[in-house]
Protein backbone atom coordinates (compact mmCIF):
# COMPACT_ATOMS: atom_id res chain seq x y z
CA UNK A 1 0.00 0.00 0.00
CA UNK A 2 2.88 2.23 0.76
CA UNK A 3 5.08 3.89 -2.34
CA UNK A 4 8.02 5.13 -2.49
CA UNK A 5 9.47 7.70 -4.86
CA UNK A 6 10.61 6.81 -8.18
CA UNK A 7 14.08 7.93 -6.97
CA UNK A 8 16.23 7.06 -4.06
CA UNK A 9 17.58 9.71 -2.13
CA UNK A 10 21.05 9.31 -0.40
CA UNK A 11 22.07 8.08 2.66
CA UNK A 12 20.19 9.81 6.03
CA UNK A 13 18.33 11.28 3.19
CA UNK A 14 14.18 11.04 2.67
CA UNK A 15 12.74 10.33 -0.54
CA UNK A 16 10.52 12.78 -1.77
CA UNK A 17 6.77 12.26 -1.92
CA UNK A 18 5.23 11.59 -4.78
CA UNK A 19 1.74 11.50 -4.55
CA UNK A 20 0.36 8.27 -6.10
CA UNK A 21 -3.16 9.14 -8.12
CA UNK A 22 -5.66 6.97 -8.71
CA UNK A 23 -9.35 6.86 -10.22
CA UNK A 24 -12.17 5.24 -11.14
CA UNK A 25 -12.75 7.42 -14.50
CA UNK A 26 -13.39 5.35 -17.17
CA UNK A 27 -14.32 2.11 -15.24
CA UNK A 28 -17.77 2.13 -15.23
CA UNK A 29 -19.28 5.18 -17.58
CA UNK A 30 -17.66 7.44 -20.24
CA UNK A 31 -15.72 10.27 -20.51
CA UNK A 32 -16.86 13.21 -17.99
CA UNK A 33 -19.61 14.69 -18.38
CA UNK A 34 -21.65 17.76 -16.98
CA UNK A 35 -25.22 18.36 -16.95
CA UNK A 36 -26.91 21.70 -17.60
CA UNK A 37 -28.53 22.52 -13.56
CA UNK A 38 -32.13 21.53 -14.88
CA UNK A 39 -31.50 18.71 -16.82
CA UNK A 40 -29.58 17.27 -13.97
CA UNK A 41 -32.55 17.84 -11.81
CA UNK A 42 -35.00 16.31 -14.37
CA UNK A 43 -32.69 13.49 -15.03
CA UNK A 44 -32.48 12.78 -11.02
CA UNK A 45 -36.50 12.76 -10.50
CA UNK A 46 -37.00 10.34 -13.20
CA UNK A 47 -34.19 8.12 -11.74
CA UNK A 48 -35.63 8.10 -8.54
CA UNK A 49 -39.48 7.77 -9.76
CA UNK A 50 -38.44 4.76 -11.56
CA UNK A 51 -36.34 2.97 -8.70
CA UNK A 52 -39.45 3.98 -6.40
CA UNK A 53 -41.79 2.02 -9.02
CA UNK A 54 -39.89 -0.78 -9.82
CA UNK A 55 -37.97 -1.68 -6.70
CA UNK A 56 -40.75 -2.52 -4.44
CA UNK A 57 -41.45 -5.06 -7.41
CA UNK A 58 -38.23 -7.08 -6.83
CA UNK A 59 -38.81 -11.17 -6.13
CA UNK A 60 -38.91 -10.86 -2.56
CA UNK A 61 -37.79 -14.66 -2.49
CA UNK A 62 -34.80 -14.00 -4.37
CA UNK A 63 -31.55 -12.48 -2.97
CA UNK A 64 -30.27 -10.38 -5.87
CA UNK A 65 -32.21 -7.07 -6.13
CA UNK A 66 -31.09 -5.16 -8.98
CA UNK A 67 -33.19 -2.24 -8.44
CA UNK A 68 -31.59 -2.08 -5.25
CA UNK A 69 -28.19 -2.01 -6.90
CA UNK A 70 -29.08 1.00 -8.98
CA UNK A 71 -30.12 3.13 -6.37
CA UNK A 72 -27.51 2.48 -3.72
CA UNK A 73 -24.97 3.21 -7.19
CA UNK A 74 -26.56 6.60 -7.62
CA UNK A 75 -26.31 7.52 -3.89
CA UNK A 76 -22.58 6.25 -4.06
CA UNK A 77 -21.07 7.56 -7.18
CA UNK A 78 -19.18 10.59 -6.56
CA UNK A 79 -20.02 12.32 -9.78
CA UNK A 80 -24.15 11.56 -10.78
CA UNK A 81 -24.37 12.97 -14.20
CA UNK A 82 -21.73 10.78 -15.62
CA UNK A 83 -24.05 7.45 -14.07
CA UNK A 84 -26.91 9.26 -15.19
CA UNK A 85 -26.12 9.86 -18.88
CA UNK A 86 -24.69 6.11 -19.10
CA UNK A 87 -28.03 4.93 -17.38
CA UNK A 88 -30.51 6.70 -18.80
CA UNK A 89 -28.65 6.00 -22.19
CA UNK A 90 -27.96 2.50 -21.63
CA UNK A 91 -31.58 1.46 -20.90
CA UNK A 92 -33.20 3.51 -23.81
CA UNK A 93 -30.46 2.51 -26.46
CA UNK A 94 -27.65 0.49 -25.32
CA UNK A 95 -24.74 2.37 -26.43
CA UNK A 96 -22.25 3.98 -24.51
CA UNK A 97 -22.41 7.77 -26.04
CA UNK A 98 -25.09 9.85 -25.79
CA UNK A 99 -25.68 13.68 -26.08
CA UNK A 100 -28.11 15.79 -24.07
CA UNK A 101 -30.82 16.28 -26.83
CA UNK A 102 -30.90 12.24 -26.58
CA UNK A 103 -30.95 12.30 -23.56
CA UNK A 104 -33.47 15.12 -23.61
CA UNK A 105 -35.99 13.01 -25.52
CA UNK A 106 -35.18 9.65 -23.46
CA UNK A 107 -36.26 12.00 -20.31
CA UNK A 108 -39.48 13.23 -22.15
CA UNK A 109 -40.54 9.93 -23.07
CA UNK A 110 -39.85 7.70 -19.49
CA UNK A 111 -41.52 10.99 -18.02
CA UNK A 112 -45.34 9.10 -18.77
CA UNK A 113 -43.64 5.71 -18.12
CA UNK A 114 -46.76 4.68 -15.74
CA UNK A 115 -48.94 5.15 -18.38
CA UNK A 116 -47.46 2.94 -20.02
CA UNK A 117 -48.63 -0.45 -20.61
CA UNK A 118 -48.11 -3.22 -18.78
CA UNK A 119 -46.02 -4.76 -21.64
CA UNK A 120 -43.90 -2.36 -21.86
CA UNK A 121 -43.66 -1.68 -18.06
CA UNK A 122 -41.93 -5.04 -17.96
CA UNK A 123 -39.89 -4.24 -21.07
CA UNK A 124 -38.84 -0.97 -19.46
CA UNK A 125 -38.36 -2.90 -16.32
CA UNK A 126 -35.84 -5.72 -17.73
CA UNK A 127 -33.94 -2.67 -19.15
CA UNK A 128 -32.98 -1.24 -16.22
CA UNK A 129 -32.25 -5.03 -14.69
CA UNK A 130 -30.06 -4.97 -17.82
CA UNK A 131 -28.53 -2.06 -17.09
CA UNK A 132 -27.56 -3.62 -13.04
CA UNK A 133 -26.09 -7.15 -15.17
CA UNK A 134 -23.77 -4.71 -17.03
CA UNK A 135 -22.55 -2.74 -13.72
CA UNK A 136 -22.02 -6.34 -12.15
CA UNK A 137 -20.26 -8.25 -15.21
CA UNK A 138 -17.79 -5.15 -16.37
CA UNK A 139 -17.11 -3.73 -12.77
CA UNK A 140 -18.30 -5.48 -9.69
CA UNK A 141 -17.28 -9.66 -11.16
CA UNK A 142 -13.74 -8.21 -12.14
CA UNK A 143 -13.66 -6.29 -8.92
CA UNK A 144 -14.38 -9.24 -6.76
CA UNK A 145 -12.57 -12.04 -8.68
CA UNK A 146 -9.11 -9.59 -9.06
CA UNK A 147 -9.41 -8.44 -5.18
CA UNK A 148 -8.07 -11.79 -3.69
CA UNK A 149 -5.15 -11.79 -6.71
CA UNK A 150 -2.33 -9.37 -5.13
CA UNK A 151 0.58 -10.09 -6.91
CA UNK A 152 3.20 -12.22 -4.92
CA UNK A 153 7.04 -10.88 -4.20
CA UNK A 154 9.96 -12.29 -5.13
CA UNK A 155 11.91 -13.73 -2.05
CA UNK A 156 12.94 -10.79 0.54
CA UNK A 157 16.62 -11.65 0.00
CA UNK A 158 16.04 -10.59 -3.64
CA UNK A 159 14.54 -7.70 -2.72
CA UNK A 160 16.56 -4.00 -2.91
CA UNK A 161 14.61 -1.01 -3.58
CA UNK A 162 14.55 0.08 -7.06
CA UNK A 163 11.40 1.74 -8.53
CA UNK A 164 12.96 2.89 -11.78
CA UNK A 165 11.63 2.49 -15.22
CA UNK A 166 13.26 -0.62 -15.66
CA UNK A 167 11.51 -1.62 -12.67
CA UNK A 168 7.83 -1.36 -13.45
CA UNK A 169 5.63 -3.94 -13.89
CA UNK A 170 8.18 -6.70 -12.83
CA UNK A 171 8.04 -8.76 -9.62
CA UNK A 172 11.09 -7.05 -7.84
CA UNK A 173 8.80 -3.85 -7.89
CA UNK A 174 5.80 -5.72 -6.18
CA UNK A 175 8.68 -6.96 -3.77
CA UNK A 176 9.65 -3.05 -2.94
CA UNK A 177 6.01 -2.14 -3.02
CA UNK A 178 5.35 -5.08 -0.12
CA UNK A 179 8.71 -4.17 1.88
CA UNK A 180 7.26 -0.06 1.73
CA UNK A 181 3.89 -1.55 2.64
CA UNK A 182 5.16 -3.31 5.65
CA UNK A 183 7.78 -1.02 6.78
CA UNK A 184 4.86 2.12 6.95
CA UNK A 185 2.95 -0.36 8.61
CA UNK A 186 5.31 -1.40 11.00
CA UNK A 187 5.02 -4.92 10.28
CA UNK A 188 1.50 -5.33 11.37
CA UNK A 189 -2.15 -6.27 10.09
CA UNK A 190 -3.39 -2.40 9.66
CA UNK A 191 -7.25 -4.41 11.35
CA UNK A 192 -5.71 -7.05 13.94
CA UNK A 193 -2.28 -5.04 14.47
CA UNK A 194 -1.19 -8.91 14.53
CA UNK A 195 2.82 -8.92 13.86
CA UNK A 196 4.02 -10.41 10.45
CA UNK A 197 5.78 -13.65 11.69
CA UNK A 198 7.66 -14.41 8.64
CA UNK A 199 9.69 -10.76 10.03
CA UNK A 200 9.45 -11.89 13.28
CA UNK A 201 11.22 -14.95 12.49
CA UNK A 202 14.31 -13.29 10.74
CA UNK A 203 14.51 -10.45 13.73
CA UNK A 204 14.74 -13.61 16.38
CA UNK A 205 17.34 -15.06 14.84
CA UNK A 206 19.86 -12.53 15.05
CA UNK A 207 18.17 -11.05 18.15
CA UNK A 208 17.23 -14.61 20.24
CA UNK A 209 15.21 -13.58 22.98
CA UNK A 210 15.77 -9.90 22.85
CA UNK A 211 13.61 -9.69 20.01
CA UNK A 212 11.57 -6.42 19.47
CA UNK A 213 9.06 -4.68 16.92
CA UNK A 214 9.23 -1.57 15.23
CA UNK A 215 8.55 0.29 18.14
CA UNK A 216 11.18 -1.25 20.21
CA UNK A 217 8.92 -3.67 22.37
CA UNK A 218 9.24 -6.78 22.86
CA UNK A 219 8.02 -9.49 20.52
CA UNK A 220 8.62 -12.59 22.29
CA UNK A 221 5.47 -11.63 24.36
CA UNK A 222 3.60 -11.62 21.06
CA UNK A 223 4.89 -15.01 19.96
CA UNK A 224 1.41 -17.03 19.45
CA UNK A 225 -0.04 -13.41 18.05
CA UNK A 226 1.50 -13.25 14.82
CA UNK A 227 0.36 -13.75 11.46
CA UNK A 228 1.35 -14.08 7.38
CA UNK A 229 1.03 -10.67 6.39
CA UNK A 230 0.34 -9.71 2.83
CA UNK A 231 -0.17 -6.27 0.66
CA UNK A 232 -3.60 -5.98 -0.61
CA UNK A 233 -4.94 -3.27 -3.22
CA UNK A 234 -7.66 -1.56 -1.32
CA UNK A 235 -9.11 -1.14 -4.86
CA UNK A 236 -7.73 -3.68 -7.88
CA UNK A 237 -4.89 -2.02 -9.28
CA UNK A 238 -6.21 -2.81 -13.14
CA UNK A 239 -9.21 -1.42 -12.29
CA UNK A 240 -7.85 2.34 -11.95
CA UNK A 241 -6.14 5.05 -14.11
CA UNK A 242 -3.95 7.61 -12.29
CA UNK A 243 -5.66 10.99 -12.32
CA UNK A 244 -6.57 12.56 -9.25
CA UNK A 245 -6.79 10.04 -5.85
CA UNK A 246 -4.50 10.84 -3.40
CA UNK A 247 -2.19 8.43 -1.31
CA UNK A 248 -1.36 4.59 -1.45
CA UNK A 249 -3.44 2.05 -2.76
CA UNK A 250 -2.44 -0.64 -0.69
CA UNK A 251 -2.46 -1.40 2.77
CA UNK A 252 -1.28 -4.49 5.15
CA UNK A 253 -3.85 -7.34 5.85
CA UNK A 254 -3.41 -11.36 6.68
CA UNK A 255 -7.00 -12.02 5.79
CA UNK A 256 -9.83 -11.04 2.87
CA UNK A 257 -12.22 -10.73 5.24
CA UNK A 258 -15.14 -8.01 4.07
CA UNK A 259 -15.02 -5.00 6.45
CA UNK A 260 -14.87 -0.81 5.71
CA UNK A 261 -13.00 1.57 6.54
CA UNK A 262 -14.94 4.68 7.85
CA UNK A 263 -13.38 8.12 8.82
CA UNK A 264 -13.59 9.15 12.64
CA UNK A 265 -14.25 12.51 13.11
CA UNK A 266 -12.77 14.65 15.81
CA UNK A 267 -9.87 12.12 15.87
CA UNK A 268 -6.20 12.18 14.34
CA UNK A 269 -5.77 11.98 10.56
CA UNK A 270 -6.30 8.87 9.15
CA UNK A 271 -8.34 6.83 12.10
CA UNK A 272 -10.87 4.63 10.68
CA UNK A 273 -13.92 2.84 12.33
CA UNK A 274 -13.00 -0.82 11.08
CA UNK A 275 -15.87 -3.22 11.03
CA UNK A 276 -17.48 -5.93 9.15
CA UNK A 277 -19.36 -4.87 5.92
CA UNK A 278 -22.45 -6.78 7.15
CA UNK A 279 -21.94 -5.38 11.11
CA UNK A 280 -24.82 -7.75 11.94
CA UNK A 281 -23.15 -11.11 10.79
CA UNK A 282 -23.42 -13.76 12.97
CA UNK A 283 -20.05 -15.56 12.96
CA UNK A 284 -17.50 -13.61 13.36
CA UNK A 285 -13.38 -14.17 12.70
CA UNK A 286 -12.30 -10.99 14.04
CA UNK A 287 -13.74 -8.67 17.22
CA UNK A 288 -14.84 -6.02 14.88
CA UNK A 289 -15.67 -3.23 15.14
CA UNK A 290 -12.23 -1.57 15.94
CA UNK A 291 -11.18 1.79 15.65
CA UNK A 292 -7.55 2.66 14.36
CA UNK A 293 -5.37 4.96 13.30
CA UNK A 294 -3.18 4.14 10.25
CA UNK A 295 0.59 4.15 10.66
CA UNK A 296 2.41 6.88 8.44
CA UNK A 297 6.45 7.17 8.47
CA UNK A 298 7.87 9.94 10.27
CA UNK A 299 9.33 11.55 7.57
CA UNK A 300 6.46 10.87 5.36
CA UNK A 301 8.15 9.42 2.37
CA UNK A 302 5.61 6.54 1.62
CA UNK A 303 2.01 8.12 1.40
CA UNK A 304 -0.52 7.06 4.22
CA UNK A 305 -3.59 4.71 2.63
CA UNK A 306 -5.83 6.68 0.21
CA UNK A 307 -8.72 8.13 2.01
CA UNK A 308 -10.49 8.43 -1.39
CA UNK A 309 -10.25 4.56 -2.03
CA UNK A 310 -11.03 3.15 0.72
CA UNK A 311 -14.17 5.43 1.19
CA UNK A 312 -15.07 3.72 -2.47
CA UNK A 313 -14.36 0.07 -0.70
CA UNK A 314 -16.79 1.05 1.61
CA UNK A 315 -19.05 2.12 -1.00
CA UNK A 316 -18.42 -1.12 -2.57
CA UNK A 317 -19.09 -3.27 -0.10
CA UNK A 318 -22.06 -1.65 0.86
CA UNK A 319 -23.59 -1.82 -2.71
CA UNK A 320 -23.06 -5.18 -2.82
CA UNK A 321 -23.75 -6.74 0.53
CA UNK A 322 -27.17 -4.28 0.49
CA UNK A 323 -27.71 -5.56 -3.28
CA UNK A 324 -27.14 -9.17 -2.96
CA UNK A 325 -24.90 -8.72 -5.60
CA UNK A 326 -21.44 -10.08 -3.49
CA UNK A 327 -23.21 -13.47 -2.71
CA UNK A 328 -24.24 -13.82 -6.63
CA UNK A 329 -20.52 -13.10 -7.65
CA UNK A 330 -18.78 -15.06 -5.02
CA UNK A 331 -21.74 -18.22 -6.56
CA UNK A 332 -20.83 -17.47 -9.79
CA UNK A 333 -16.70 -17.36 -9.21
CA UNK A 334 -17.11 -20.43 -7.11
CA UNK A 335 -19.12 -22.09 -9.80
CA UNK A 336 -16.27 -20.84 -12.67
CA UNK A 337 -13.40 -22.73 -10.48
CA UNK A 338 -14.80 -25.35 -10.03
CA UNK A 339 -15.13 -26.16 -13.61
CA UNK A 340 -11.08 -25.87 -13.27
CA UNK A 341 -9.79 -29.08 -14.93
CA UNK A 342 -13.15 -30.37 -15.02
CA UNK A 343 -14.76 -32.27 -18.60
CA UNK A 344 -17.53 -30.88 -20.46
CA UNK A 345 -20.83 -31.99 -19.27
CA UNK A 346 -22.21 -34.12 -22.74
CA UNK A 347 -25.86 -33.23 -22.13
CA UNK A 348 -24.80 -29.84 -22.90
CA UNK A 349 -25.48 -28.33 -18.99
CA UNK A 350 -21.73 -26.74 -18.41
CA UNK A 351 -21.56 -23.19 -19.02
CA UNK A 352 -18.75 -23.05 -21.33
CA UNK A 353 -20.14 -19.20 -22.38
CA UNK A 354 -19.81 -18.32 -18.74
CA UNK A 355 -16.54 -20.00 -18.17
CA UNK A 356 -14.46 -18.44 -21.27
CA UNK A 357 -16.30 -14.70 -20.47
CA UNK A 358 -15.17 -15.50 -16.98
CA UNK A 359 -11.41 -16.28 -17.58
CA UNK A 360 -10.90 -13.59 -20.58
CA UNK A 361 -12.01 -10.93 -18.53
CA UNK A 362 -9.58 -12.34 -15.50
CA UNK A 363 -6.94 -12.40 -18.20
CA UNK A 364 -7.30 -9.06 -19.77
CA UNK A 365 -7.78 -7.20 -16.06
CA UNK A 366 -4.65 -8.96 -14.51
CA UNK A 367 -2.39 -7.61 -17.99
CA UNK A 368 -2.61 -4.62 -16.72
CA UNK A 369 -1.78 -4.84 -12.96
CA UNK A 370 1.69 -3.20 -12.47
Amino acid sequence: MARQSDRAGGVGEAIPLRRHRSSLEGVIYPAPQRLAPEKHVEAIKVFDRLIQHFEPLQASNKDYKPMTLLRLMKEEVSSEDEFLVLFFNHIEHGELEVTEASLSKTLARLHSFQEWTSEERDALNQSLANFASYLVDNFFLPLKSLAAKTPQPTPASLSRLDLSGSAIGTPQRVSNLRKSCLTRDRHRCVVTRKFDIREAEMRYKIDGENVKDDDGKPLVEEAENTAYLEVAHIIPHSLMSHSDIEGESKLVRHSSIPIAFEPVQNQPPHTYKIDYVNSNRRFRTHALPVTRTLYVTPDRNIDPPSAQLLDLHRAIGRILHLSGAGERIDKFIRDMEDMEGGEVCSNGSTRIDDYVRYKLTAELHQMSVF
